[in-house]
């Protein structure tokens, strides 16, 4: 499981051009700590991932695929 500590107000974008030149994507086994998203046209194929966007001319695909998204770990920033 993936830990983050993402800043107050954190969200994902996902913006297309319009529905004839839509952003295409694929998340496949991503897990966030914060899922907010703001999303338009968009055409996404979804598979284990805890990030589903919605909103105007938002495509979700149902994806295939197994297992769990990787556990991340990030090291402390240096003092300076």
């Amino acid at each position: 499981m993936a830990l983050l500590n993402s800043a107050n107000g954190a969200k994902s974008t996902l913006v297309g051009l319009n529905d004839a030149h839509p952003l295409e994507l694929t998340l496949r086994r991503v897990n966030l700590d914060v899922t907010a998203a703001t999303s338009a046209h968009p055409r996404i194929t979804v598979a284990g991932s805890n990030l589903t966007p919605s909103g105007p001319g938002v495509t979700v695909i149902p994806g295939s695929g197994s297992g769990t998204a990787p556990s991340c770990a990030f090291p402390a920033f240096p003092a300076l």
